[in-house]
């Protein structure tokens, strides 16, 4: 059960359903609005599968210190409002996509190592690092119901990213520690919200050997950064550790982020690298969520660390 009061869950129907809010919240004067500088004209075809300079967000929200330790983010069906998750706590922080405001919190669990979130419908989905995936619903009553789901996942997988494919209905989990299969990839598993299942068998694998070969064949791409230096360790093992993924509404490509390494991954459906960009460690302290809305509007959030975690908002060209 949620810990809220039937206001709240009468404010949360609205919001999975129609995508509205309340007129009451809390402003906050420091976020701020920065004016989008666009794309390079000069981009070459590679790096025009990015779409975005992710240097320069269109917006910037600091969040409060509540979600210094933000580790997840979703985005409802219309777009307006964003949900949040901390690596600490079981708590659903809904958050004003346009202005960048906290609107609400939400108890679902007991404290825990939440690292994903994600929303379907008319639910919403956690995922722990463990693999465990926590379903959150509504019914008719605004009573709130919650479901757990166990595979053959534990925490030597080390879940840190939740997606959403529509294409397919699944749910895209991104693991950065230890593959069932017990090899050098890093995999991304998926759970069915059609038959609710696991399957135990990745949907991508992501190795060093299929970054080398990117980089050897585009090389404007590999002179923005020593990315050997970055995700291989000092014995050769590959680092790159994927701490996010969505799907582009329009391209249908995999968007994964590393923290380890600051870098996004751009693979196609076949699981074609088709580009890697370097995040600037000044704007993306750490990445830890990213998620698109149906206009192609990309929104990451980086953990405050030591300072002020912040959701940035990179507009989609038109």
């Amino acid at each position: 059960m949620l810990h809220k009061s039937t206001n709240t869950l009468l404010f949360l129907c609205c919001f999975l359903y129609n995508g509205c809010f309340t007129n009451s919240y809390t402003t906050n004067e420091q976020n701020k609005v920065i004016e989008s500088k666009g794309i390079d004209s000069s981009l070459t075809e590679n790096l025009a599968h990015l779409h975005y300079d992710l240097a320069v967000p269109s917006a910037e929200f600091n969040m409060p210190t509540t979600l210094r330790e933000i580790s997840g983010l979703g985005i409802n069906e219309t777009g307006d409002t964003l949900v949040a998750i901390q690596d600490e706590k079981g708590l659903l922080f809904f958050i004003e996509a346009k202005k960048g405001v906290l609107v609400e919190t939400v108890k679902f669990w007991k404290d825990g190592d939440y690292e994903g979130v994600e929303i379907v419908n008319n639910k919403i989905f956690v995922i722990k690092n463990t693999g465990t995936l926590y379903e959150v619903e509504w019914d008719k009553t605004n009573e709130a119901k919650m479901t757990k789901h166990k595979g053959r996942f534990s925490a030597l997988q080390n879940f840190e990213g939740l997606g959403y494919d529509p294409k397919t209905n699944t749910l895209l989990m991104a693991c950065k520690g230890e593959s069932l299969n017990k090899n050098e990839y890093k995999s991304i598993y998926t759970f069915s919200l059609d038959s609710m299942k696991f399957n135990a068998e990745p949907l991508l694998e992501i190795g060093w050997n299929m970054i080398e070969i990117f980089l050897e064949n585009n090389e404007e791409v590999a002179n923005k950064k020593d990315f050997k230096k970055d995700l291989l360790n000092d014995k050769g093992e590959f680092r790159f550790s994927p701490s996010a993924i969505a799907i582009h509404p329009i391209t249908g490509n995999y968007y994964i982020t590393s923290s380890v390494g600051k870098s996004l991954l751009i693979m196609e459906r076949s699981g074609k690298i088709v580009h890697l960009e370097p995040l600037l460690k000044e704007v993306h302290r750490q990445p830890e969520g990213l998620v698109f809305d149906k206009r192609g509007n990309l929104y990451i959030c980086n953990e405050g660390k030591k300072g002020v975690a912040k959701i940035y908002r990179f507009d989609h060209p038109e």
